[in-house]
């Protein structure tokens, strides 16, 4: 179930979408960040096209041995390979008349590639160490949390197979562009994990509330889920039944003291018209731009920090002349990577009006 307010344009333009995708016979290619629902959308397009009634088999590719993830699909005859003692039908012809959801898509083998771009093609599969083949009826939907595109360049996966399972593409959408649905969220898991635990946690204190509309949720909706989780277990000796901030994890606590600790010093600074709102950016942001890098593992990491693009971290490494331990920036850009860029600015200034209009209507 997709959980979102009624006045999230975002939300509500993605819902439309996947009721449009659902009709249609043809291969989906779900992405976005971890955390943001991409199985749930799967589903979901399952459960409102003409396959519903039908088989619906999740796999994560990333989760089985490369070596074991071509029998999982294709099925295998007894004694195909060593272990093999009995016949196996395999995932997809399983699933057949119905749909086979094949998530983190990106971390598949080439050889196990090469065989689901055959199988996209005739519809055909031959099980492992068998001279039989199969016709099989299922549509295959896909997910991944990695830039396949980036994938192609680096050969690292193949650009006929990403053609033939990106027919339609689903965007999840970041917490972080979607505050407007945290009050939403948190009822509907209170709820659900309250019925699981056996607990009667019902409120959350409004200082929570102020605080997860500050922080930047880099796990999305599964770590605001984990997050309530973890205050309703570190509740449940107290007699009241609000979760207050001395509930949360303790990393989240850390944050909101460091965060209340800078906004009373920052407060103590005297403004007067030395002080500039221009001048108190290049102090700043620099220092921001290089505490996310240094505490992150990697670029993309510290994109997620800053609720930003690549592009747009690029863009202040280059101004505040940053040194960015193990990134170097490559000097000519592929046509690939400039129209990223141009396209994630423009999704960052969309998402900026977004929750500007989105904070107006609260």
């Amino acid at each position: 179930m997709l959980i979102f307010h009624k006045s999230n344009k975002r939300m509500i333009e993605l819902s439309e979408q996947i009721k449009k995708v659902a009709k249609f016979n043809v291969p989906c290619l779900i992405t976005g960040e971890t955390g943001t629902g991409k199985t749930l959308i799967a589903e979901k397009i399952h459960n409102l096209s003409p396959r519903k009634n039908k088989p619906f088999i999740s796999i994560n590719c990333g989760g089985i041995p490369d070596s074991l993830l071509e029998a999982e699909l294709f099925g295998y005859s007894k004694g195909a390979f060593t272990g093999a003692v009995n016949t196996r039908k395999g995932i997809i012809r399983s699933a057949d008349k119905g749909t086979v959801f094949l998530d983190e898509i990106g971390t598949m083998p080439f050889s196990v590639q090469s065989k689901l771009l055959t199988f996209l093609d005739n519809k055909q599969i031959r099980p492992l160490g068998s001279e039989k083949i199969y016709d099989v009826d299922v549509r295959i939907l896909t997910a991944t949390n990695t830039n396949l595109r980036k994938a192609l360049e680096e050969r690292m996966f193949r650009e006929d197979l990403y053609h033939r399972i990106n027919v339609v593409n689903v965007e999840t959408i970041p917490l972080r562009y979607n505050k407007i649905d945290l009050n939403l969220l948190c009822d509907f898991f209170l709820k659900e994990i309250n019925k699981e635990l056996g607990t009667n946690v019902r409120y959350i204190h409004p200082s929570v509330f102020k605080f997860f509309y500050s922080y930047n949720f880099v796990g999305n909706v599964r770590e605001l889920k984990n997050i309530l989780y973890n205050a309703i277990i570190s509740h449940s000796e107290s007699e009241s039944d609000e979760i207050t901030i001395k509930d949360l994890p303790k990393y989240l606590r850390k944050s909101q003291e460091e965060l209340e600790n800078f906004i009373d010093s920052f407060q103590k600074i005297k403004v007067d018209s030395s002080l500039t709102l221009q001048g108190i950016r290049s102090l700043f942001e620099p220092i921001y731009f290089k505490k996310i890098i240094d505490e992150s593992n990697s670029i993309a990491e510290a994109c997620k920090k800053g609720g930003i693009s690549e592009p747009t971290l690029r863009r202040y490494i280059k101004k505040y002349n940053l040194k960015i331990p193990n990134y170097s920036e490559k000097s000519f850009k592929s046509v690939n990577e400039s129209i990223d860029e141009i396209l994630c600015d423009k999704k960052d200034e969309e998402n900026q009006k977004l929750n500007s209009e989105d904070n107006k209507e609260k």
